[in-house]
Parts: C-alpha cells; structure tokens; sequence
C-alpha cells in the first residue's frame, strides 16, 4: 500500500495518523504543501532513500496492528488541520 506511487504523504498519514511520525523523524513535510507530494517525491526533495522510509512506514504499521485500537475516526475524510 505504500509503496503505491500515486499516494501523497498527506494521504499515507491520514490512512494511519501515527505515520506521521515516521516522516518527521526524516523531515518530511505531511501538511500543506509537503503533503500534497508523492512519497518518491517528498523523499527527494529532503534528501531521504524512499526504501528506507517504506520500511519504516512498514515497521510503524506492524508496531500498531500488534497493538491497534479501533478509534472510530475515518482519517481519510478530515481537512488537514483536524489531522495536525
């Protein structure tokens, strides 16, 4: 899922918010016009190797389906300042 090239940073945290993590440990803008790039993109333009960051988005998603909770809240329909 991640590794799908049309998806933008925004949406890849907003499908998991706890991603968001991730992309700040590599300076990577999520939100407003950062969020807005394709991974591949995004990586470039700070210098990171987008494998590395698809494993660490992988491994963030693995550490929260060991120990998910259900919150209820479709991430994926909430304007970018409900996200932050």
């Amino acid at each position: 899922l991640i590794s799908a090239g049309g998806l933008t940073v925004r949406q890849i945290v907003a499908e998991r918010p706890r991603r968001a993590r991730v992309f700040e440990a590599f300076g990577i803008s999520y939100c407003c016009c950062g969020g807005s790039k394709v991974l591949a993109h995004a990586c470039e333009k700070v210098g990171a190797n987008v494998q590395a960051v698809e494993e660490a988005l992988r491994r963030c998603d693995a550490e929260e389906d060991a120990g998910r909770e259900c919150d209820g809240v479709d991430w994926m329909a909430v304007s970018t300042e409900e996200l932050l």
